[in-house]
């Protein structure tokens, strides 16, 4: 499953085979939010940003209620101190989730929906992002921000700028930090 999703590396993506195995994965588990992350990754590789935006909103939701029902499995625990004995269950086995809004963030700004781009960077844990990751989020953080319709230009020149000091040779920061210097 690994090569055919958005974890593989890029040369051996294929995005019609992770996009069918991620439909079948869902079927089989529908609550599992990180197969609704990955299959938006894919859709809005393929072109599809409005139903990328749709899957990732979905993935919130899943993870939101996922976590909600722990949290209340956990009080229920603690409240009568009985464990349910099916908790070694395929279906309670969590796959790692990355930060959603980020993604969300792209999609959004990609239909220059720049105040709700905004509001999901707002959002993203940036702490737990490596260097590459990070430049390229602040990158598109900047260019939001430096839009025709937020224009909050020095902000968006400072996010571009700390994006070149971590990634000075990628060409989105390039283009964002170009952007930025340039707008008005």
């Amino acid at each position: 499953m690994l090569a055919s999703t958005m974890t593989y590396p890029l040369e051996h993506r294929d995005i019609t085979i992770a996009i069918s195995v991620l439909i079948e994965a869902i079927k089989i588990f529908p609550k599992e939010p990180a197969y609704y992350y990955y299959l938006g990754l894919a859709t809005y590789m393929k072109g599809d940003v409005e139903e990328a935006i749709k899957l990732y909103q979905g993935t919130i939701d899943l993870d939101t209620q996922r976590r909600l029902e722990k949290e209340e499995k956990r009080s229920t625990i603690s409240v009568d101190g009985n464990e349910d004995s099916d908790n070694d269950r395929i279906e309670d086995i969590e796959l790692p989730l990355p930060d959603v809004w980020p993604a969300l963030g792209t999609a959004m700004q990609a239909l220059e929906r720049n105040n709700e781009a905004i509001d999901c960077y707002i959002r993203a844990n940036i702490d737990n992002m490596e260097d590459t990751q990070k430049a390229i989020f602040l990158a598109h953080y900047g260019m939001a921000l430096c839009s025709k319709d937020i224009k909050k230009f020095e902000e968006g020149r400072e996010m571009t700028g700390q994006a070149m000091r971590l990634l000075e040779s990628h060409t989105e920061v390039i283009e964002a930090y170009n952007y930025c210097k340039h707008a008005t």
